[in-house]
């Protein structure tokens, strides 16, 4: 092992000891804050999924304080319980939409009027529990609303005084609706967090209930997933169930990139704190050391005394070269001086490291020079006989058509490449002959011989290699094509690019990419040949034309190569087309409504701040339709999902192109009008209560409904996009007790 190999695995395997410790350091480091970041992200999504529960008992409240117990006929049906009531309005049929699983009208002292008790899985009536007993009916009358535990499973629940549609009456009774929350809504809840919901009795796991006491959340990871515990209370704020969340760890794949990126740093700076240290210990002294040892070995060779070492510097190795020449001074002092011509040429062409011969015209041996006898170190030259070069069959002839070749050529310099076989193969000799017999000096042909076994075989490898680089090239199953780094012209293109692109190699080779009208954009092609100069090897998602027009989506791979000299560009083209289309297909049923088309909730909440935070004015119009729960009951929900389709398009057709609609629940929807003031919010408000007031021809018949809008407007009741919302929400609500008009947010 040479020097320069010796010092290189020294300074390899201190850098890779340094970077290996160093890997691991950090590598701990970023688990363990990876791992902390994501127990935070998986509290906050059970939290969520408790805020969510509490929203669907809001919710139903909603629904019983705005419309069922703030009604003329649930009054009256307090004080005179009717078969019509009952029939028209607490049928299956009627609740449907609901999905309300019990509604029971009481008297003020909460003596039960008349109870509907439902299963909507079996779509039947069910018998009133047992455990619905009056004080559990005072316990709920007190909270108003939110999460109970039953014998039959969690419920929502909400109790509100009845009174008359204007309020003018004193209450004369209460409604009580309640929603079981089984595994079906359950799940769809989790949906929304992206996590697997399960509710647990308190006896099923006392352990996490005895630690959940204490902590708020417990979070414990397994693989790729985390498993969480949360203590659900109900409105008293008694413990009843445990949440049990399962959901993927969000951060995994970040951390493994990460992970990636680390090692790939840590590999580069071994690389770098190696090779640095090693090409300045080259450049100072492996260098000259392996110089100085090459000039020695030379002079041992050659054995010739007049040879010298160049003297570099004036350190230990300087020293050494001047105390070696100092020797061979001595040495060409102590040789008597050549008389003779021929013993100087001897000497010279011994140097030499081919082999060199003089011959007369029949091919015998005058005269023998340089390196002969290393070339054929296992035979016998003797002069006066021919060359005992034993040739490869396939080279024989042309050894002795090149023989001929040189006599009848006197003064021309001939060339021959043969091989020599030995007893470990052959070796490829290169042959320089030259004719002077006509000279009367030299009288003979001057030969020489080199060994270029060397050369031969990086020539083979050489062409070996392009050779399996056309065949990869050819056959590779991704469009590839090879084009010119200084114009971009296509020098060679495989059948899966032509198949795909529609061009023929015939025409494509020689031309340009912007010849064939390549680039559907021309910026993208400046930003990725810019790209390509810095950093010689960039993969971009680009727009391609193929020859019929058609425009694709492409990953395109680019490598900077060197073919025979000339600096290259290897394209390799992934169709991605199909994929993108498909994500912007899931974009757009994430953020759309897929009854009406506009955007949802999730839109709203995830952008309308950004396009809130954009408007110096703006009005958010909040809108519930009136009468609407009639339409469904009277002709069934398909008439309904018409109805609102209807609607909309009206709303639309009063309002302004620039306002952004969302469909917030089952029929009330928002509005958000950029740049409108208060006098064109009024103005645009009427327009939409003359809209909706027009009757509706469906499918079915004909209906009419109303709208109750509430308004609240930017930046006179703030900048908050929820503070916005809730405020236009509390407006529509206080336009509901009225019906078909509008109220601004005071």
């Amino acid at each position: 092992m040479n020097l320069r190999l010796r010092s290189l695995l020294v300074l390899g395997v201190s850098s890779a000891l340094v970077a290996l410790v160093l890997f691991f350091l950090v590598e701990a480091l970023l688990q363990y804050t990876f791992s902390n970041t994501e127990r935070i992200m998986e509290r906050t999504r059970l939290e969520r999924v408790v805020e969510d529960l509490h929203h669907e008992a809001q919710t139903l409240d909603d629904i019983n304080r705005a419309d069922w117990a703030l009604w003329d006929d649930s009054y009256d049906f307090i004080e005179k319980p009717t078969q019509d009531f009952i029939g028209s309005n607490l049928t299956l049929e009627a609740l449907h939409g609901l999905r309300i699983n019990v509604m029971s009208y009481h008297d003020l002292t909460l003596r039960r009027v008349y109870d509907v008790w439902m299963d909507w899985d079996s779509k039947k009536y069910l018998k009133r529990p047992s455990w619905m007993t009056p004080g559990l009916l005072q316990t709920l009358q007190k909270a108003e609303r939110g999460l109970i535990q039953t014998p039959s499973g969690l419920m929502t629940f909400s109790v509100a005084p009845v009174r008359d549609s204007l309020s003018l009456k004193k209450p004369n009774g209460y409604l009580l609706m309640g929603r079981l929350i089984d595994a079906r809504a359950l799940n769809v809840i989790g949906e929304r967090s992206h996590v697997k919901l399960e509710l647990l009795p308190l006896q099923k796991e006392p352990d996490l209930f005895e630690r959940l006491q204490t902590e708020e959340v417990l979070v414990f990871a397994r693989g790729n997933t985390f498993t969480s515990y949360l203590l659900l209370k109900d409105s008293l704020q008694h413990p009843i169930y445990l949440l049990k969340s399962t959901g993927g760890r969000l951060l995994s794949p970040v951390l493994d990139h990460t992970r990636q990126y680390l090692l790939l740093t840590i590999v580069v700076m071994v690389l770098f704190t190696t090779m640095v240290p090693l090409i300045l210990l080259n450049r100072t002294v492996l260098s000259r050391m392996a110089g100085l040892s090459e000039a020695v070995r030379q002079i041992r060779l050659t054995r010739d005394p007049r040879a010298r070492l160049r003297e570099e510097g004036r350190d230990e190795l300087g020293m050494l070269s001047q105390d070696i020449n100092h020797m061979l001074s001595s040495l060409e002092e102590s040789r008597q001086q050549l008389e003779l011509r021929e013993q100087y040429f001897r000497i010279l062409s011994e140097t030499s490291s081919d082999a060199l011969m003089l011959m007369d015209q029949h091919a015998r041996i005058r005269y023998i020079g340089g390196s002969l006898h290393h070339l054929f170190p296992e035979l016998e030259v003797r002069l006066g006989e021919g060359i005992p070069m034993q040739v490869v069959a396939e080279d024989r002839r042309k050894v002795r058509a090149f023989w001929e070749e040189v006599r009848q050529a006197p003064g021309e310099e001939k060339q021959l490449e043969v091989r020599h076989v030995t007893s470990t193969g052959h070796v490829w000799l290169e042959i320089f002959a030259r004719n002077l017999l006509d000279d009367p000096v030299v009288q003979g042909v001057v030969v020489n011989l080199r060994d270029i076994s060397d050369r031969k075989t990086a020539e083979l490898e050489i062409q070996a290699s392009h050779e399996r680089f056309s065949k990869i090239f050819h056959s590779n199953p991704l469009p590839s094509a090879l084009l010119s780094l200084d114009q971009h012209r296509f020098l060679d293109i495989n059948t899966a690019f032509a198949t795909l692109y529609g061009h023929p190699a015939s025409t494509l080779l020689g031309m340009r990419d912007i010849d064939i009208d390549l680039w559907a954009f021309p910026e993208e092609r400046r930003k990725w040949l810019d790209a390509l100069k810095s950093e010689h090897e960039v993969k971009m998602e680009v727009h391609h034309l193929l020859k019929n027009g058609e425009q694709r989506v492409f990953l395109l791979s680019g490598q900077m190569l060197d073919i025979q000299h000339q600096p290259c560009v290897m394209l390799v083209a992934l169709d991605i087309t199909e994929r993108k289309a498909h994500e912007a297909r899931v974009q757009h049923m994430a953020y759309h409504d897929a009854l009406t088309g506009l955007y949802n909730r999730h839109y709203l909440w995830a952008y309308g701040q950004n396009l809130l935070d954009g408007q110096e004015q703006a009005a958010f119009f909040f809108m519930d339709l009136d009468r609407f729960k009639q339409v469904n009951d009277t002709y069934g929900h398909e008439s309904g999902d018409e109805l609102l389709n209807i609607i909309v398009e009206r709303l639309q057709g009063v309002a302004p192109e620039t306002g952004i609609w969302f469909r917030l629940s089952g029929d009330e929807f928002g509005l958000l009008l950029p740049g409108a003031q208060e006098a064109q919010a009024h103005i645009l408000a009427e327009k939409m209560l003359q809209a909706v007031d027009e009757p509706v021809h469906l499918s079915a018949g004909t209906a009419r409904v109303g709208i109750s809008i509430g308004i609240a407007l930017v930046p006179e009741h703030g900048r908050d996009l929820q503070q916005i919302v809730r405020m236009a929400d509390a407006a529509m609500y206080q336009a509901k007790t009225v019906r078909n008009t509008f109220v601004f947010k005071q």
